[in-house]
């Protein structure tokens, strides 16, 4: 069932990766570097689309892995969907790499991070926040997307203001808590509600919009309720029961980014 009529289509272009992030959960199963190359032609996904969602507007999302380390494909995908808006996410420490005819042509670019410096080049490797930085700041007179930092809040060291530095470099930020268990324990839940706490109170103090996503996605579903059913039907706000849609390289259809390891949700 697709809800509403616009279908976020997910596109892993590769499975590789530059990094070797401590919790990427590509990492359950083997799946991360498994599939290196894309298998399928442009041609045979415009065919499935027009088949199965001829209906709705779809927009795409450069994903993997890391899209940087096939940006051929995202390219061939550009140019057979000429009218179709694109996002790429993206660890950011190969942004150089992206030419900038296709930096025009993307309206958002997610890059994960994890907090601060310290706690990002812990999870992904020294010096990976500095260059993040810098190739954020090298890409911005080039695109007229948005950039959003997309947060794994895993570790309970994470301080309110290396979130709140991540608004003065992001459009936006976004986070969302880690799965894993070992993140999660009282003294990380308590911690992490005292930040919360904090980023709340100056989401209502500021005079003008304070790009935190989740506390304004929450704000916007108490004050316009409707738009959540619009959304996504009432489901689960990630939308994979709704408009989300996981192409792997090999043209295998999941509802989950986080979890294709497991076969059974195969589409």
């Amino acid at each position: 069932m697709v809800v509403g009529n616009r279908v976020e289509v997910q596109v892993l272009t590769t499975l590789k990766c530059n990094l070797r992030c401590s919790y990427c959960s590509l990492g359950v199963g083997d799946v991360l570097g498994s599939q290196k190359k894309v298998r399928y032609s442009v041609d045979q996904l415009a065919a499935f689309l027009e088949r199965h969602l001829s209906d709705k507007e779809v927009y795409f999302t450069l994903y993997g892995g890391e899209p940087t380390l096939n940006l051929a494909f995202g390219r061939q995908l550009m140019e057979r969907f000429p009218n179709s808006r694109f996002n790429m996410q993206t660890n950011g420490t190969l942004l150089q790499r992206v030419p900038d005819g296709m930096l025009r042509r993307l309206s958002n670019i997610l890059v994960s991070v994890d907090g601060g410096e310290a706690v990002t080049d812990r999870f992904r490797g020294k010096g990976v926040y500095a260059k993040i930085f810098r190739n954020v700041n090298a890409v911005r007179e080039k695109t007229f997307a948005t950039l959003t930092a997309r947060m794994t809040w895993w570790s309970a060291e994470t301080t309110f203001e290396e979130i709140d530095e991540l608004t003065a470099l992001f459009d936006y930020v976004y986070f969302q808590f880690a799965q894993d268990a070992g993140a999660n324990s009282p003294e990380a839940v308590a911690a992490k509600k005292t930040v919360l706490d904090r980023l709340v109170a100056k989401f209502f103090a500021s005079d003008s919009l304070y790009p935190i996503v989740p506390i304004m996605g929450t704000v916007r579903n108490k004050v316009l309720p409707w738009r959540l059913r619009e959304l996504t039907g009432g489901m689960t706000q990630c939308r994979v029961s709704t408009n989300l849609l996981n192409v792997m390289p090999d043209g295998k259809v999941y509802p989950c980014p986080d979890m294709l390891y497991a076969g059974e949700l195969l589409q």
